[in-house]
């Protein structure tokens, strides 16, 4: 009778498997991370399609007119709205909190839901106990998307910084289904502006009114930004796809690369024909 020996791997049998396993991970991560962006995206839809059917409700109790500019929503002397009364802790969205003295967003009743106003994919750092340093009383942070000052602020001075604040009506705009209402956009409390030094303001977030406006949009979905439309309805975009509806050149204030001149090709617009 001879011993019988188990057999075991040898050093180089270990090491092809080890291989083998390691460019499996390098193939299939990037895959699982790709997926993951991709319901992160449609998730991102999902929301900014809430919002869209929210402000529709909207329209129809307002005699078909946007939501009108936030109104004294911080205490910064940015992006002045002569609105009067002014209204403390005026949001579009924010829960009421009579502790802090804030009223229900315009747009909360429509929705009663803050996080929906949340990008899963935008990766700053969101806590609801924690306002913005502006003199908001709104929480830091707590929208991604943007509201189009071009429509929710009539009147629009780009470079004094003013806007009469009212609701656009909505029979005015031209081309109600290919102009822009909102869109991903950065971080802010959805106040007029978003800290004590930032240039300008909109509805919800900061700088989409601004003349040179196409190069703040949020683009974190894979090169891309969802939008939504006038209409209702949500597509995803890249920025060569939108445009300005007019001439949005500022001599004072060049943006190099930024698309000043009309595309006539442009499956978006960010401001309207008056």
């Amino acid at each position: 009778m001879y011993p019988r020996f188990k057999h075991a791997f040898t050093l180089i049998e270990l090491l092809v498997v080890i291989a083998i396993i390691a460019v499996l991970a390098a193939i299939l991560f990037p895959v699982f991370a790709q997926a993951r962006a991709s319901a992160r995206k449609a998730v991102c839809m999902s929301n900014e399609k809430q919002i869209s059917t929210a402000i529709l409700m909207y329209f129809q109790d307002y005699d078909e007119r946007t939501p009108r500019a936030v109104n004294n929503a911080s205490t910064s002397a940015r992006l002045t709205i002569p609105i009067a009364p002014a209204l403390i802790g005026d949001s579009a969205f924010a829960a009421p909190d009579a502790v802090l003295g804030r009223p229900a967003g315009f747009l909360y009743p429509y929705l009663k839901n803050q996080e929906v106003w949340r990008c899963p994919q935008d990766t700053v750092v969101f806590d609801n106990r924690v306002l913005n340093t502006n003199g908001s009383l709104c929480p830091a942070n707590a929208t991604s998307y943007h509201l189009s000052l071009y429509l929710t602020g009539t009147n629009v001075d780009g470079f004094n910084e003013m806007t009469s604040g009212d609701g656009t009506a909505i029979a005015s705009v031209p081309l109600v289904a290919q102009t822009i209402l909102g869109r991903d956009g950065d971080a802010s409390d959805g106040t007029n502006i978003e800290n004590n030094t930032a240039l300008g303001g909109a509805l919800v977030g900061e700088q989409f009114y601004t003349r040179h406006s196409d190069h703040t949009q949020a683009v974190r979905h894979g090169g891309l930004g969802n939008y939504i439309m006038l209409d209702g309805h949500v597509k995803t975009l890249a920025p060569s796809a939108v445009s300005p509806m007019a001439r949005d050149d500022d001599p004072i204030n060049p943006c190099a690369g930024c698309p000043d001149a009309i595309n006539p090709n442009a499956q978006a617009f960010w401001n309207i024909v008056r």
